[in-house]
């Protein structure tokens, strides 16, 4: 009896011991990469990652950056859609191709975007965007429409 009970307790002490010495692998939060969508636009929208409702805004005129992060829900290729809406002063409610791309300057931007979060940045990311390399292409849809919808890989 008095055998079983050693060996018994030197089980229970070998298997142990390999649980106090566990270290996770996880990447501490500021040097995660963030992946982001900025976009400029002069008209409502919607903004979907792999079908899903990610940032949408009802209003025309509006700058915004948003984090899709949290909506990446496995690796490898996702699909960026951008549903461009008819501006809220529309008389017919179509969307105009100007109010897409008007000229060179005063168009939609859509910029795709990876940041890493720094406390210590005053606007909390540590690179900039670089808006040459990031935009994504935008053409405006060919005659006035219910709405017009983009999309990436």
């Amino acid at each position: 009896m008095k055998y079983i009970f050693i060996v018994i307790f030197y089980n229970f002490y070998f298997f142990s011991y390999g649980q106090t010495n566990s270290k996770t692998g996880a990447i501490p939060k500021e040097k995660q990469i963030t992946y982001a969508v900025h976009v400029n636009a002069k008209t409502p929208y919607e903004i979907y990652l792999d079908d899903i409702l990610v940032d949408f805004f009802y209003e025309d005129n509006m700058n915004n950056t948003t984090e899709l992060n949290s909506y990446l829900l496995k690796n490898g290729t996702h699909k960026l859609k951008i549903r461009y809406l008819p501006r809220t002063d529309s008389q017919d409610g179509l969307l105009d191709p100007k109010d897409v791309i008007f000229n060179k300057d005063s168009k939609w931007n859509v910029y795709f975007v990876k940041l890493n979060k720094d406390s210590e940045a005053p606007l909390g990311y540590t690179n900039e965007i670089n808006y040459g390399s990031s935009e994504l292409a935008i053409i405006a849809p060919p005659e006035k429409m219910p709405f017009w919808e983009w999309k990436w890989d």
